[in-house]
C-alpha cells in the first residue's frame, strides 16, 4: 500500500512539473502578443508553434549585429544556453489559448492584420531562461520580419530581458 501511494506522488509531482512548464510557456507567449498589440499591430496567430520560425536564427551568436555587452544575445550565458539547443529535437504544440471557429480555423482579427507564428518556446535547463522566436507576416504574407524575446526568471516571474529582429523579409 506505501509503494502505491510513493509511486502515486511521484506520479503527480512529474505531472506538475509538466504543467508548469506549459503554464509558463503559455505566459510568455501571451506576454509577447499583449506588447505587440500594444505597439498598434492588429494580429492573427496561428493555432500552433511552427519550427520554420526558427529560421535565420543564429544558434552560435556568430553574426550579431548589436554587439552591446548588455544585450542577452551577447550574454556568455545566453550564448552557452543557445548553442546547445538541438532544433531537431523540439517538437511543435497547439496554443491552445488561440480562439479558433467551430470548423478548426483560426478567428481572423481584423481586415488587414498581420500573422503571428510563434516557434516553440526553448528554456534553459535550469529553467532561468526562455527564448520566444516568431515571425511577424504582412497582411499578404509577402514581407515581414522574425524576432526573438529573451526572458530570464526573477523572483519567480518572467522578465523581458531584450528582444532582437533578426531577420527582414521584403
Amino acid at each position: 500500500m506505501r509503494i502505491i501511494i510513493v509511486i502515486l506522488l511521484i506520479a503527480s509531482n512529474s505531472g506538475f512539473a509538466q504543467s508548469k512548464h506549459s503554464d509558463d510557456r503559455t505566459l510568455v507567449h501571451q506576454y509577447v502578443l499583449k506588447n505587440l498589440k500594444a505597439e498598434g499591430n492588429k494580429l492573427n496567430v496561428f493555432p500552433s508553434t511552427k519550427k520554420r520560425s526558427f529560421d535565420g536564427f543564429d544558434f552560435k551568436a556568430t553574426s550579431n549585429l548589436d554587439q552591446s555587452p548588455e544585450k542577452p544575445w551577447n550574454k556568455k550565458e545566453w550564448i552557452e544556453f543557445l548553442s546547445n539547443v538541438d532544433t531537431g529535437a523540439v517538437k511543435d504544440y497547439p496554443l491552445k489559448w488561440v480562439k479558433k471557429q467551430s470548423n478548426g480555423a483560426v478567428k481572423t482579427a481584423t481586415p488587414g492584420s498581420q500573422t503571428l507564428i510563434f516557434a516553440p518556446a526553448l528554456f534553459s535547463a535550469d529553467n532561468s531562461k526562455v527564448l520566444i522566436i516568431a515571425a511577424l507576416y504582412s497582411p499578404n504574407r509577402s514581407s515581414g520580419s522574425n524576432m526573438a524575446w529573451y526572458f530570464e526568471r526573477t523572483e519567480h516571474k518572467w522578465q523581458l530581458k531584450g528582444v532582437q529582429t533578426y531577420l527582414y523579409r521584403d
